[in-house]
C-alpha cells in the first residue's frame, strides 16, 4: 500500500482537514472536554485549554508520517471543529 497521509476532502457541508492550533479553543468547546465522546474515541478527557493544545501538538506531529491518518471535522456553514476522524492499524 502506497500511504499518502492526511490529505484535504471537501464536501458541501464538511471540510476534513489536518488539525492546526487554532483548533484549539472548538475542540475543548465541542469534543475534546465530553466524557461520552472521548469515551467513543477511546481517548482521555481533556478539560484545560493546556491539555488540548499538548494533544495538538501530537496530532501535528504525526502528520511527519506518510502513514498517520487524522483529519479535523470542519463545518463548513460555521467554520468550527466538530470532531475528528482517525486511522489507525487494527491486528
Amino acid at each position: 500500500m502506497q500511504h499518502c497521509g492526511t490529505l484535504t476532502i471537501e464536501t458541501p457541508r464538511l471540510l476534513l482537514r489536518k488539525f492546526a492550533p487554532e483548533d484549539a479553543s472548538d475542540m475543548l468547546q465541542n469534543w475534546a472536554a465530553d466524557p461520552q465522546v472521548q469515551h467513543e474515541y477511546g481517548e482521555p478527557v481533556y478539560q484545560t485549554p493546556e491539555a488540548v493544545q499538548g494533544l495538538l501538538q501530537s496530532y501535528i506531529a504525526g502528520y511527519a508520517q506518510p502513514d498517520f491518518y487524522r483529519w479535523a471535522i470542519i463545518l463548513r456553514e460555521t467554520n468550527q471543529n466538530i470532531g475528528q476522524i482517525a486511522f489507525c492499524k487494527v491486528w
